[in-house]
């Protein structure tokens, strides 16, 4: 299989959408869409919406007009504990105050545990969208990260640059 990892702001919005308290832009979800329909990909949400379920019925109502799903969402949190017993000793993401918690809110870190627990690296292959990335290329090497603007979104040459990515095979 194939997967997305997804963020909403700076993918599917820009600073305008967010400014004019517009939540989604269509033609960004039809650039998304189009990645699915080249690709075959599954979709996880990995956007801090995921947490609201009326952020949720938002990603959702525009995802039907194109007729996309979600395949699923990354949790909250992974235990510190867990990803050290798994190897993982990256520095921790300067907007996180690791000290404090027993929990990596890493987005790198939950999306490496969703692919763990989910398919224990028996996946094809996958791409993370997502305009911030300082959390995540500590887990994770540049191929697989197609990262957009919050001023752009997900442009034309991004969804040919996702497509690529998913398209070709990483050791």
């Amino acid at each position: 299989m194939k997967f997305i990892f997804l963020d909403i702001d700076g993918v599917l919005n820009t600073y305008q959408e967010v400014m004019r308290d517009e939540m989604i832009r269509t033609d960004l979800v039809a650039n998304l869409a189009a990645i699915v329909k080249r690709t075959g990909a599954k979709i996880v949400l990995t956007s801090s919406w995921r947490l609201f379920n009326n952020m949720i019925t938002k990603i959702m109502d525009a995802f039907n007009e194109f007729d996309l799903s979600l395949y699923g969402m990354t949790q909250e949190g992974v235990s510190k504990r867990w990803l050290v017993d798994h190897g993982i000793n990256v520095k921790p993401c300067p907007r996180y105050d690791w000290r404090q918690d027993e929990l990596c809110y890493d987005r790198g870190a939950e999306i490496f545990y969703w692919l763990f627990t989910h398919y224990n690296h028996s996946y094809e292959n996958f791409i993370i969208l997502d305009d911030e990335v300082d959390d995540i290329k500590n887990y994770f090497k540049s191929e697989y990260i197609v990262q957009t603007t919050f001023k752009s979104g997900l442009t034309q040459e991004k969804v040919n640059e996702a497509v690529t990515k998913l398209e070709a095979y990483h050791e």
